[in-house]
């Protein structure tokens, strides 16, 4: 039994289409199904489909029932048993014949024989929309010719063609029936009086004559097609897919391109900070020395015996009383005064103070005095020193833009400067790391404070750096939670336009998880497309910081927004491969969730509502 109809009726809203409808359809041939405009004909062609659901009764294809839900595969029914010719031709305008045919997984040699069948072959190059609308029957029934079902469902298939056209389409038609069950609807009863084995009559939506021609025959065909994608046509699927909807695709780009500037940033000033506080540290005096007072009593001088315990503390390479300069000031009190050690410490130009008169500046001041640095050297300058005004000559300047506003005197100083003795001791260790690890280990006891200048920074700098990106991070999610409603919207809103394409695929055979396939490889394509776009524009948003944060707040922020890494994606972009993978993967969530969100909802309308929608039927 190819097809049962039992007691099938259907209402829209409060009109009776179709009445009680039961029929038996046995074996292969051409059944005409005849009546007046409004009798329910295309209706019944599209309960028999599967398209719309019955109000009442029961469709049973090759012994599966469209109301058993856990049985019945109406994609696989559509695949190898049910084909359709409708009266609008369900073709995609902007690809090529070829393309049409090509993208339900026809050879090419297998389309050329369809094509040469309905005088079509010298067309498949051509774009649907530059032919005739007899022209597009005949590619839509060449399509059904390809796929050679169990059942053809033909709604008016010679409409639109002419006399001659027309009966070539019949005689086709009559060939096929030896194996095919082909159920026609046709007001042209004169071409279809021959080769037919049986005509049923529909008044009012019901059958008043259901009558048997001819002895039918019992071969029935089967279908070997396999729906596999062809990959040139499915690319050019989507070429046309995102020509169509290039403006709201723009539109949602624009929403991907700021979260992948946000990503960027907040990896740039992590990245960035912990490069500019290397530099510090490389050019630190104090790094590697920890400052420890009483906390009993800062006034309580610290005894041999808590001496011989710092000793002892992990990587302690020597302890001495703190001393520090009483009497050194100047009106600018960012300005810091050290004495240069007979070793260089910092990269300068010029040469180390060799007299009392001689000092040092760093970049900042050597700046201020002369923006070209070219006749810095050789100037004098004057500070307080020892309460009264001295005057002093520049010898050189520092190299180094991070450094603090710093002057270095020479170290035959070092003995007219007026010192005191806190009660305090310097502990020095062998490296920065110590210092750090003891500070942290010993946060918890009560003896002593513990100091350290560049500790201190750090620490300030990192929590800065963590409430900047906290903050970037919030605005991150909100960012993704706009992308994943705009990209939805914008998708749903095309998918609507394309429901009439997403349909027609389905109902020759295009099952939900390959048309899902098809548009996860656009969603794919789109995400690396806006990687890198948005790679390129989070780049320059970077480089504009980086231009702008030295004039606006702070020279030494030059290149603060930096991604240290050495094995980059993109070197010239300076982006490590982890975060090229980390973006891209958000940008196939934020798209994937939105296709197949809307998709989703595409899938649960009933195929026959959309195609009343779009009046096709």
């Amino acid at each position: 039994m190819l097809l049962q109809l039992f007691h099938l009726s259907y209402h829209l809203k409060q009109t009776c289409i179709l009445e009680d409808i039961d029929l038996q359809f046995h074996h292969p041939g051409i059944v005409l199904i005849t009546g007046p405009s409004g009798s329910g004909k295309s209706t019944l062609l599209h309960l028999i489909g599967g398209l719309i659901t019955p109000s009442q009764g029961e469709v049973v294809v090759q012994g599966i029932s469209y109301n058993n839900k856990y049985r019945c595969d109406k994609d696989r029914i559509h695949q190898n048993d049910v084909s359709f010719i409708f009266q609008g031709y369900h073709l995609i305008e902007a690809m090529s014949v070829e393309d049409n045919l090509k993208l339900f997984g026809f050879e090419e040699d297998r389309i050329k024989r369809v094509l040469k069948k309905v005088e079509m072959e010298e067309f498949m190059k051509t774009l649907i929309h530059h032919l005739s609308g007899g022209q597009k029957q005949r590619i839509a029934i060449a399509r059904v010719l390809l796929i050679r079902p169990k059942i053809i469902l033909a709604d008016e298939p010679t409409a639109a063609l002419d006399q001659k056209t027309a009966k070539l389409i019949h005689s086709l038609f009559v060939d096929l029936s030896k194996d095919t069950l082909i159920i026609v609807v046709s007001h042209d009863t004169q071409l279809f009086n021959e080769g037919i084995q049986r005509k049923i009559k529909l008044v009012n939506g019901r059958v008043i004559s259901d009558e048997e021609l001819e002895k039918p025959t019992v071969k029935v065909c089967s279908n070997s097609h396999s729906y596999t994608f062809d990959k040139k046509s499915c690319w050019n699927y989507i070429k046309w897919n995102l020509y169509s909807k290039r403006g709201k695709l723009i539109v949602s780009q624009i929403s991907q391109l700021l979260m992948i500037a946000i990503m960027m940033l907040i990896f740039s000033l992590s990245g960035g900070v912990s490069r500019y506080l290397q530099t510090l540290q490389s050019y630190s005096f104090t790094q590697n020395e920890l400052t420890v007072y009483k906390n009993a009593d800062p006034n309580q001088t610290i005894s041999k015996e808590d001496i011989e315990s710092m000793e002892k503390w992990e990587g302690v390479q020597g302890t001495e009383r703190k001393r520090e300069v009483l009497n050194l000031e100047n009106e600018n009190k960012d300005i810091h005064f050290q004495i240069v050690p007979d070793v260089e410490l910092v990269k300068f130009a010029g040469e180390v103070p060799k007299t009392k008169e001689e000092v040092i500046l760093s970049y900042d001041l050597a700046k201020e005095i002369d923006p070209t640095l070219k006749d810095v050297i050789g100037k004098t300058v004057c500070y307080l020193f020892n309460e009264k005004e001295e005057e002093f000559i520049v010898c050189g300047y520092a190299l180094d833009p991070l450094s603090y506003k710093s002057v270095y005197f020479s170290s035959l100083l070092e003995d007219s400067i007026q010192w005191y003795e806190e009660k305090g001791m310097t502990v020095f260790f062998e490296d920065y790391s110590h210092v750090k690890k003891t500070i942290e280990t010993m946060k918890q006891q009560t003896t002593y404070t513990l100091k350290n200048d560049f500790y201190e920074f750090e620490t300030n700098v990192q929590t800065l750096v963590s409430m900047i990106n906290a903050v970037l991070g919030i605005f991150l999610l909100i960012t993704m939670a706009m992308n994943v409603l705009m990209s939805y919207l914008l998708n749903y809103a095309v998918f609507l336009q394309k429901r009439k394409e997403i349909t027609m695929l389905r109902v020759y055979g295009i099952s939900r998880w390959q048309i899902g396939k098809l548009y996860l490889y656009e969603g794919t394509l789109i995400s690396f497309i806006t990687l890198f776009a948005g790679s390129v524009f989070g780049s320059g948003i970077i480089f504009l910081l980086n231009q702008c944060l030295p004039k606006w707040i702070d020279p030494s922020l030059n290149h603060l927004l930096v991604i240290p890494y050495d094995q980059t994606f993109i070197p010239e972009l300076n982006l490590p491969m982890f975060v090229y993978i980390m973006i891209l993967g958000m940008l196939l969530m934020v798209n994937g969730t939105a296709i197949f969100i809307s998709l989703l909802r595409i899938f649960k309308k009933d195929t026959g509502k959309i195609l009343r929608e779009d009046d096709l039927c």
